[in-house]
């Protein structure tokens, strides 16, 4: 397809039912035309809020939460930090 009847597919044929379809041909494009279905999602998740709020709550309430009381993470607001000494390197 040349850029021509892609700006036109966009412009005129294109049926906005949800952000999906926009955002995949912009992440396409952003990557050279090529990308793997799981590069996609995550591309797709990134741009979801909602996903990205709920993964952040789901975080601090378990992972984040066991680790600090076994004394490995240690967190200030919105930031984790490694405890160990390794996290100096």
């Amino acid at each position: 397809m040349t850029y021509d009847e892609l700006l036109d597919f966009v412009q005129n044929r294109m049926v906005l039912q949800h952000v999906y379809q926009p955002l995949l041909l912009r992440f396409l494009i952003e990557t050279g035309g090529q990308a793997t279905l799981r590069q996609l999602a995550v591309m797709l998740l990134a741009e979801d809020e909602s996903q990205v709020a709920y993964y952040t709550k789901r975080i601090r309430e378990m992972p984040v939460k066991v680790l600090m009381r076994h004394g490995v993470l240690s967190i200030d607001k919105d930031s984790v930090f490694l405890t160990s000494p390794e996290s100096d390197v």
